[in-house]
């Protein structure tokens, strides 16, 4: 805007002072470098997110990857202008399709919710690869980064130590799963590892000494591996150390080569020595896998099995925990969520093609490394075996483990393959194109277009983590009987998530108590709540044909409001609580409404048969299964079984006593530490 009576010339008038070129210069590093914090920041929050995630907290998915995405819309914002010299090799296009073939099952999958969310879960590698492929300026970046991604490992390792030291736990920092922390702690430690290797000294431009933190960093992340006592884990780590020692030998001087696998030796005494020996003889038992493997053997089984039912196109991404209970062994005692091992779990949820391109990505990872390792310089050779001894043993252990299918892991392969595919370009792994980013667009239009791309997705996280939030309050205030907020919270719930059959499950099981505790006389709102009751359990059912909980309830809502529900309603509850068992045959509670239902049609021997079979599973200890013993008990004891009633009466009173609390995991300070987070035993 003009001032007011002064003309003001014409643009082409005003007379342009050329910056001196050292000014210029100045000013676009600075700005180079303030989107590149920008950048790294955005990227190490959305991992300190994701370690809070866990497969549980839905608030932390959210954050998690609308950070992530962030990270990337800056990181395209920054190439706009930029020439920048890539390839679409065949790592990048194996990501691609990778991808690509997630989005595709979505068109057959059974759970729409489900489906959606592992999508984004299982793409944040590829997306996470993006960001790295798309940087600008990649060499600064993973300096930027590196520093913050040892601190991570770091904090999770020292964690983990607390616990086990303070809390007398099994230390597994942030994972529910012993396995899933020790992975993510050889996903750095190997990199780590191999920087010493290669550099030796002081990193270029680095303060004097400071490379000397390298080795108590290193050690820490090591003794924290072994201290888990997972047995896949150090075979990973083993087998990692193994390859750095391999390709560094003759390139790197003979004292720092023994000194690693002294450091490793040191760290593996050590934990042995706070296990009293628990460690050492843990790993011995790799000699033995008949024994050693029982417990996979069991899953893995089962797991085959239910592969062969389905192996083309997949039973849908994300619902092995759900198609499970119908195919799991009664002697199975693990958690029942995953295959414990990755390439056979996605094998039956993304089919054939999944697995392939799962298999291509891999290929085309050594096909880099190799290329690097052949044709590049001395200090990229070191990065990219670097590079690949974390993404090797994060593989190796996937055989055993879940490691594809957690969050924080995915999202640091990811930025690792990305490096590792630019180190195979510029060590002449075939050329790369000059494209200039944004070209014929100004940079207002570029930035508003890439932002508008990822508005949709950005607004996904922030309404599911809104979603997570008000359906996790909802339940906190069930539990505290504040029955009239928990409805307005699961009412806005189910509007942040209309996909969502857990918010329906839960609701109508609400309106169900809010029903059972309602006075006859209330004939016109009784009659109100079990039609909405049984509205949302219908339409839970059809968001999620697999779970088996809406059956349960409508069985219950049938059975205990026969006057509501019209003629036939004792048939249809029997048959609803049946089709729950058979979809989990470990949900006890169906049994026990489905004899109750049975013996109240005077059918007592079925009744007594339902509630027999379901002891032929394996249940937690704990005070939820007692009434279920009680039930069977008294069964028993009807038809004269007073030995098999005393039984369960032992067992019950066992639990009672110990109140159903027995040390976190069967943590046990002599070393014979058992089951792990969710029954899942320490691999």
């Amino acid at each position: 805007m003009g001032v007011p009576g002064v003309s003001r010339p014409p643009l082409a008038e005003v007379p342009r002072v050329a910056a001196p070129p050292a000014a210029r210069i100045a000013a676009v590093g600075n700005t180079l470098s303030a989107g590149r914090a920008l950048t790294a920041g955005s990227f190490l929050a959305a991992l300190t997110a994701a370690l809070f995630f866990n497969g549980v907290w839905g608030e932390w998915f959210g954050l998690a990857l609308l950070l992530l995405m962030l990270a990337l819309v800056v990181t395209l914002w920054r190439c706009h202008g930029r020439t920048l010299n890539r390839r679409v090799a065949p790592l990048a296009a194996a990501l691609g399709l990778y991808a690509l073939w997630f989005a595709v099952t979505l068109s057959w999958h059974p759970v729409p919710q489900m489906g959606i969310a592992y999508c984004w879960i299982l793409g944040a590698m590829p997306l996470a690869f993006l960001l790295g492929w798309m940087e600008p300026e990649p060499e600064a970046m993973m300096r930027s980064l590196g520093p913050g991604l040892l601190a991570a490992a770091l904090v999770v390792a020292l964690l983990g130590l607390a616990q086990f030291i303070l809390l007398r736990q099994p230390p597994r920092s942030l994972f529910l799963d012993i396995n899933s922390h020790a992975a993510f702690l050889n996903l750095v430690a190997l990199p780590l590892a191999g920087r010493w290797l290669g550099r030796g000294g002081e990193p270029a431009g680095a303060r004097p000494g400071l490379h000397r933190l390298l080795l108590p960093a290193l050690a820490l992340l090591l003794f924290s591996v072994f201290l888990t006592r997972s047995r896949g884990a150090s075979l990973a780590l083993v087998t990692g150390i193994g390859f750095l020692l391999w390709v560094s030998a003759g390139r790197v001087p003979r004292g720092r080569l023994l000194a690693l696998p002294a450091l490793a030796l040191c760290a593996f005494l050590g934990a042995d020595a706070l296990w009293s020996g628990g460690v050492a003889d843990r790993i011995e038992t790799l000699f033995t896998p008949a024994s050693a493997g029982a417990d996979r053997f069991i899953i893995w089984r089962q797991a085959w099995a239910m592969l062969l039912a389905d192996p083309w196109t997949g039973a849908g991404i994300g619902t092995f925990w759900l198609h499970w209970p119908r195919w799991r062994s009664p002697l199975d005692a693990s958690g029942g969520f995953f295959a414990h091992n990755d390439y056979l779990q996605l094998w039956i949820e993304a089919g054939l093609p999944g697995l392939l391109l799962l298999l291509a990505v891999m290929g085309a990872t050594l096909h880099a490394a190799a290329t690097v390792m052949s044709r590049g310089t001395g200090a990229a050779r070191a990065e990219a075996a670097a590079l690949a001894a974390g993404l090797g043993a994060t593989a190796l252990h996937g055989f055993f483990n879940f490691n594809l299918y957690q969050l924080p892991i995915l999202m640091v392969a990811g930025l690792f393959l990305a490096r590792l595919d630019l180190l195979a370009l510029e060590a002449g792994g075939g050329q790369g194109a000059n494209f200039r980013i944004g070209s014929g667009r100004s940079a207002a239009g570029f930035r508003g277009a890439v932002a508008a791309l990822a508005l949709l997705p950005i607004a996904y996280f922030a309404s599911q983590a809104a979603y997570a939030y008000c359906y996790r309050q909802a339940l906190s205030e069930i539990a505290d009987r504040r029955y009239a907020e928990a409805d307005q919270s699961l009412l806005l719930a189910a509007r942040l998530a209309p996909l969502a059959d857990n918010v329906l499950v839960t609701h109508a099981d609400l309106l169900r108590r809010l029903l059972d505790a309602m006075p006859l006389s209330e004939t016109g709102k009784r009659e109100f709540l079990f039609a909405q009751a049984a509205d949302m359990l219908a339409r839970a059912r059809a968001l999620n044909p697999l779970r088996a909980e809406p059956e349960l309830i409508l069985g219950v809502l049938l059975a205990d409001h026969p006057e509501l529900a019209g003629d036939g309603a004792d048939r249809e509850a029997v048959s609803h609580l049946r089709q729950a068992i058979e979809r989990d045959p470990r949900l006890f509670p169906a049994r026990m409404a489905l004899a109750r239902q049975l013996r109240s049609q005077d059918r007592l021997a079925e009744a007594r048969q339902v509630l027999e079979e379901g002891l032929r599973h394996w249940y937690p200890e704990t005070p939820d299964i007692v009434p279920y013993y009680r039930q069977v008990a008294a069964a028993r004891l009807e038809v004269g079984d007073v030995r098999g009633a005393e039984h369960l009466g032992r067992r019950t009173r066992a639990i009672l006593a110990s109140g159903g609390e027995q040390p976190p995991d069967g943590f046990e300070p002599t070393g014979a530490m058992g089951d792990s987070a969710g029954g899942e035993r320490a691999r």
